[in-house]
């Protein structure tokens, strides 16, 4: 039976299962989406299935979150694992629950849904922009007063939108930075769980100066109201 991380019971009486935090990498961990879930107070686990842990069953959870990766492709179909998580995605959407995929998690979102990887694309590296869409501005959870934001970008691939989904924003190089489908399952590009902790782990594989504290902590600010949106209960 999967362990609850420190933090994660809190004090609600009432029934809930569990929500997992699908990592791909020891030192991205779960950042602000860890504090989010506490504030939240769901029981969660954090799954590293590339050190072997098995990724578990869709039925058993309440919700998903799928982070990012630094290496890989998301249409792999040689790695166990990878095969193994777009199905639980793929099961995770079909039983209706909450899944948040970010940058390398969106990726594979997308391509569990129907979409596919594009892998020639522009590497975008550090503190930046996107663009929200008319829809994306209006959006429960990403919508924002303006439709610029200041976003992480770490990636060089990107996705196709999978069959129903809706963009919600791009970057000023045209590359997808965000999508929903149905209600409640979203693909974000750029790394919402950034704050200043983690900018901290993270700085020494960023180039130098790709981190500024004031952008840092204006994309922070605006990634947890949108965490804190993306959990609340409907």
């Amino acid at each position: 039976m999967l362990g609850l991380l420190a933090g994660g019971t809190g004090q609600r009486h009432r029934p809930r299962r569990i929500w997992a935090v699908i990592q791909h990498v020891d030192y991205d961990g779960e950042g602000a989406i860890g504090h989010a879930l506490r504030r939240a107070e769901y029981p969660w686990v954090s799954v590293r299935p590339f050190r072997g842990d098995p990724v578990p069953r869709a039925a058993d959870l309440s919700g998903l979150i799928v982070l990012g990766a630094p290496d890989g492709s998301a249409d792999d179909r040689a790695c166990a694992h990878l095969v193994a998580e777009r199905r639980l995605i793929a099961d995770a959407v079909g039983l209706g629950l909450p899944v948040l995929g970010v940058c390398f998690g969106a990726q594979l979102l997308a391509v569990a849904l129907g979409g596919r990887v594009i892998s020639d694309g522009v590497p975008e590296v550090g503190m930046g922009a996107a663009a929200l869409t008319a829809a994306g501005r209006v959006d429960r959870v990403l919508g924002s007063a303006g439709p610029d934001l200041t976003v992480l970008h770490w990636h060089r691939d990107s996705y196709t939108l999978p069959r129903g989904a809706v963009r919600l924003a791009t970057s000023g190089s045209g590359i997808e930075q965000a999508f929903r489908v149905n209600d409640n399952v979203y693909g974000l590009q750029f790394h919402v769980e950034i704050n200043a902790e983690l900018a901290r782990v993270i700085a020494d594989r960023m180039p130098e100066g790709a981190l500024a504290s004031d952008a840092v902590a204006c994309a922070s600010a605006w990634g947890n109201a949108v965490l804190d949106r993306f959990l609340a209960e409907p």
